[in-house]
């Protein structure tokens, strides 16, 4: 049961982070449209830093018991990307277009590697086994489907906002 129970403990902190780049793409949406402030967006990415800081030391203590291989460092160049390219859009610095499109890249390569982490906890930690011979079922609902499920609920709110906004 000692994998089961870091895999869960890892995975709590791999969903926070999860929820809170969802917020921080949400607030830039709501930005761009008039409707917060620049002192929002820094008070997420401290949270999201704090969320990074938990992470790493969480990968620090699991990721050799669980075999876990993931490259914190190029997690790390990617939300320092975001970062920057939202804060150049902040200070008006460079196309827009461009900076829109940097931003696109680097949350799509950052949920990617979410997807990829959490696949491997779940499957490193004994949190999914196989369900044609093992009825685990209810893992593999909150590891694979329901992350999937939550990641396409917020891209239909992306859209509907973008929808209403633009009209």
């Amino acid at each position: 049961g000692y994998k089961e129970v870091q895999g869960a403990t890892y995975l709590r902190q791999v969903w926070q982070l999860t929820n809170d780049l969802q917020l921080l793409q949400s607030t830039i949406t709501i930005y761009e449209n008039g409707q917060e402030t620049p002192e929002k967006l820094q008070e997420i990415w401290l949270k999201i830093d704090a969320d990074l800081i938990l992470l790493q030391s969480m990968g620090e203590q699991y990721n050799k018991p669980l075999g876990i291989n993931f490259d914190f460092n190029q997690f790390q160049v990617e939300w320092d990307n975001l970062k920057m390219g939202v804060q150049n859009q902040i200070e008006e610095i460079g196309d827009l277009q461009t900076t829109k499109s940097n931003r696109s890249a680097s949350l799509i390569a950052l949920n990617s590697m979410i997807g990829k982490l959490t696949q491997q906890i779940g499957d490193r930690s004994y949190l999914i086994l196989d369900p044609d011979l093992d009825t685990y079922y209810i893992m593999e609902t909150i590891l694979i489907e329901l992350p999937n499920n939550q990641a396409l609920v917020f891209e239909l709110w992306q859209l509907t906002e973008n929808v209403i906004t633009n009209r």
